[in-house]
């Protein structure tokens, strides 16, 4: 087959955009989990705008039909839509995702092809069938250091203890203090946003520090949110080889269940800079919003019951941070009183 005139055959259909398989790596998409390198091009000109690798995987009911079925496994699909949009309310960064299909899959299956994948194969790419695609998040000579790799242990999830733990580790890296300081701030408002969506899977290859160099100098950021399908109550229940079921961060308070709460998090992190940005969020939040351009993005429309969890669970959620704000409120209020006194 001749890749250069069958080129426009390896079209990946996207709603809304317009990617293309590079020819030239064809042979990374041949499973149903893997790296492969996408083009975009600018119509009519087509010209190449964007060049860059992108994950594509199976959507966790699509992987597992039967431990996620109805409303659960809608949650698990759209969560990838929704949440990043929730995600920007928090003025937070995320991954893309982009719901795909490929038109055709015949130049994947060769055995080549399935050789160049190092023995990571999974089902193969079915034409026709939706999967989901991420491209990386990573810009050029930028590298991922997963968070399993910078602390003492990939099971540490005690925030306060995380934060002494990268905080020793990027100054090791002589990392300047003023990137020391936003990525502490990041890896927060992170925390509140996954306790606030009820992220189940923060383990610590889910987050991580990207490394730059700049002027001689190292330069570093958290890495954005993603790989959000558990969420809104629908947890991991399937084992994995790497990863186990499921995890949460945790505040210091003695109480394992009440630690990985909202109210437990908000707590640990109590003062000005939290209370302001709790603020922040409550002023931006718009949770029917963000339903909308999640359905738009990824092509479809939330079921009652689905829209009703969402709606619910988020909504307890949005009580507590504003009691938090007005418990904060009424004691400086106090405070002030005495000073006046």
């Amino acid at each position: 087959m001749d890749l250069k005139k069958d080129f426009f055959r390896k079209k990946i259909i996207i709603r809304g955009h317009d990617f293309l398989l590079d020819d030239k790596y064809i042979g990374n998409c041949a499973c149903a989990k893997s790296w492969i390198w996408i083009i975009k091009r600018k119509w009519p000109t087509r010209q190449i705008v964007q060049r860059k690798m992108a994950l594509v995987k199976s959507y966790v009911h699509n992987k597992y039909p039967k431990e996620y079925k109805g409303s659960d496994a809608e949650i698990t699909m759209a969560n990838n839509f929704i949440l990043p949009e929730i995600a920007k309310q928090f003025g937070l960064e995320t991954a893309e995702y982009y719901n795909v299909m490929f038109e055709n899959c015949d130049i994947l299956e060769s055995e080549e092809n399935l050789d160049r994948i190092n023995g990571n194969i999974e089902k193969k790419i079915e034409p026709n069938k939706n999967y989901l695609l991420t491209p990386s998040f990573l810009g050029k000579n930028e590298e991922l250091i997963h968070l399993e790799d910078v602390l003492d242990s990939k099971d540490n999830l005690k925030v306060s203890k995380m934060l002494k733990q990268i905080t020793k580790y990027l100054k090791s890296e002589h990392v300047c203090e003023g990137d020391i300081e936003n990525i502490k701030e990041s890896f927060i408002k992170q925390c509140i946003f996954n306790k606030f969506v009820g992220f189940s899977d923060e383990h610590n290859v889910n987050t991580g520090i990207i490394f730059r160099k700049e002027n001689r100098k190292k330069r570093v950021r958290l890495t954005p949110c993603y790989d959000l399908d558990f969420a809104i109550g629908v947890f991991n229940t399937v084992s994995d080889s790497i990863v186990p079921k499921y995890h949460f961060r945790r505040s210091d308070d003695e109480d394992i269940r009440e630690a990985t709460k909202l109210s437990s998090m908000l707590k640990q992190f109590d003062g000005d800079f939290q209370r302001r940005y709790v603020e922040f969020v409550l002023r931006h939040l718009d949770i029917e919003k963000a339903i909308e351009i999640g359905e738009k993005r990824g092509g479809f429309t939330l079921s009652e019951l689905s829209r009703e969890k969402y709606m619910n669970f988020l909504g307890k959620n949005i009580l507590e941070l504003q009691q938090y704000v007005g418990q904060y409120n009424r004691s400086e209020k106090t405070n002030n009183e005495d000073n006046e006194r």
